[in-house]
């Protein structure tokens, strides 16, 4: 069987994978679609194929697949409408933009018995089947850490798709990436821990770094389409490193064990040849779902890169996100802060009013440091956390030590939410922004803050009498803790 294929859309990626095309044996590049005719005729007398027209024009044909080379949001409905008209399809990454979109074109597939698959060609790259067979025989030990990064300055227009808050942004155009191919190496699913962009309400984001979990194994992903910067794939284990630089597009690697050095020197004979093989074989067997981007796959994907529309600094947690205050936050934090058993015990009045709450959200909480823990079922918040830096702490010294402050609403005592907020502070100040030391404090008789810092880990240092609380205009004794990195890593495997 050879397998028509025509490509939608005429953009500057459609030329590489055209050329990719004429590699793969049993497949049949037809021709071109485009809502610019003139532009799809142009490129069907570039590449000798016989047909072009408009995406109605072969979604009406006899065509057999179809690769989806458009614009970002273009993605949804030209998949859906090509799955109705029962056509194979493979889609340019990102694919897909939340995890319910995904969802609903995986069972339209299903339901229209086709095939559809997600394009990131770095996870059908023998390189990077290489590197995951390393690490499935153990060759460098127990991975301990993982780290993708791809950093490019791409010098786009401020009308460009890539700023497009809906459809744009770093993450989930390169993010897609670092996470697929982290995902395919380690064969685990990720947990999101960690998010930083530079995303806005009026524009997506151009750099992003997040830190992931795959159970025991620690990762980092730094991602940016504005600044060039470094672009590997490394593995680290208990007995080796492995490193492969411009992972997506490469066939050459190494890696290190107890001190020697091995070349990877993998079949490379084009970047997109290797997914469109793979396609075309599945399509010739009759197979309609890729064990290799499956749509679990895609969706895991989407698992990281989707949650940048949280823009700004997001922590998460198993039951908990952990994010800026916002002044719709004034009626909750009235009600959680002007219970009589929560502030003063902490140093701090009740609140006497929504106005007041509304005044410390856009004062004293606008800062950078300062978060709401929120229930990821809601994102309605039950407490707050702050890391403490220089002016606003006597305790920490410097830019490497801070203090840890928190309270909780009285009706979420006991539930083991404060510790889980607080191990999420913790390992983003200890990793993420590299601190020597974390430090905690509590008055004398506030034993729940006691009970919870020793529950954490904390460590007694010392008692100071007298100590000023001047919003309660008075002086209690104060009881000091400390935790070092040496200390948190020791305690924490998968940092080990």
């Amino acid at each position: 069987m050879c397998m028509k294929l025509v490509i939608f859309g005429c953009g500057r990626i459609a030329n590489r994978i055209a050329e990719a095309c004429k590699m793969v044996e049993g497949l049949d590049l037809v021709g071109f679609a485009s809502k610019d005719i003139d532009r799809a005729k142009e490129y069907c007398e570039k590449y000798n194929c016989r047909e072009y027209g408009d995406y109605d024009h072969f979604l009406d044909g006899d065509v057999d697949a179809v690769y989806i080379a458009t614009y970002n949001k273009s993605h949804y409905e030209l998949i859906r409408r090509c799955l109705e008209h029962h056509k194979n399809v493979i889609c340019e990454k990102p694919m897909l933009f939340s995890i319910e979109q995904n969802k609903e074109m995986f069972v339209l597939a299903r339901e229209n018995n086709v095939l559809l698959m997600e394009a990131l060609k770095s996870v059908f790259l023998p390189i990077n089947k290489a590197v995951k067979d390393l690490v499935d025989d153990g060759v460098i030990g127990e991975v301990t850490f993982a780290f993708a990064s791809f950093m490019r300055n791409g010098s786009h227009d401020e009308n460009h798709w890539i700023n497009d808050p809906d459809c744009g942004g770093a993450l989930c155009d390169l993010g897609s990436y670092c996470v697929g191919t982290l995902n395919y190496v380690l064969d685990k699913e990720p947990e999101l821990i960690a998010i930083e962009s530079d995303r806005t309400d009026d524009k997506a984001e151009t750099t992003a770094e997040a830190i992931l979990r795959y159970d025991n194994i620690k990762a980092r992903i730094m991602v940016s389409n504005s600044m060039n910067g470094e672009n590997h794939l490394v593995l680290t284990g208990t007995d080796g490193l492995i490193t492969v630089d411009n992972f997506w597009k490469t066939g050459k690697g190494y890696y290190d064990i107890d001190e020697l050095g091995y070349e990877l020197d993998e079949e490379f004979i084009n970047d997109f040849y290797y997914e469109l093989k793979h396609f075309n074989d599945l399509v010739d067997k009759g197979i309609k779902e890729s064990e290799i981007m499956s749509e679990k796959a895609s969706q895991d994907i989407l698992k990281i890169t989707s949650s940048v529309n949280d823009y700004g600094r997001y922590l998460f947690t198993k039951r908990l996100i952990l994010r800026p205050w916002d002044i719709s936050d004034a009626d909750r934090l009235y009600e959680l802060a002007s219970d009589p058993e929560v502030g003063p015990v902490c140093g701090w009045p009740p609140h006497k009013s929504v106005e007041e709450s509304k005044k410390i959200i856009e004062t004293i909480f606008s800062k950078d440091d300062v978060y709401a823990i929120c229930l990821k079922n809601n994102n309605e918040p039950i407490g707050s956390i702050q890391m403490k830096f220089n002016e606003d702490t006597d305790i920490a010294e410097g830019d490497k030590e801070c203090e840890l402050g928190f309270w909780l609403g009285k009706e979420y005592w006991g539930n083991g939410y404060m510790p889980e907020a607080a191990e999420a502070l913790l390992e983003y100040g200890f990793e993420k922004l590299e601190l020597n030391k974390i430090w905690c404090a509590y008055f004398d008789g506030n034993e729940k803050s006691k009970r919870c810092q020793e529950k954490i880990g904390f460590r007694y240092q010392w008692t100071s009498y007298d100590v000023d609380v001047p919003q309660m205009n008075e002086k209690r004794t104060g009881h000091v803790n400390c935790m070092t990195k040496e200390e948190w890593r020791e305690s924490h495997d998968y940092s080990k």
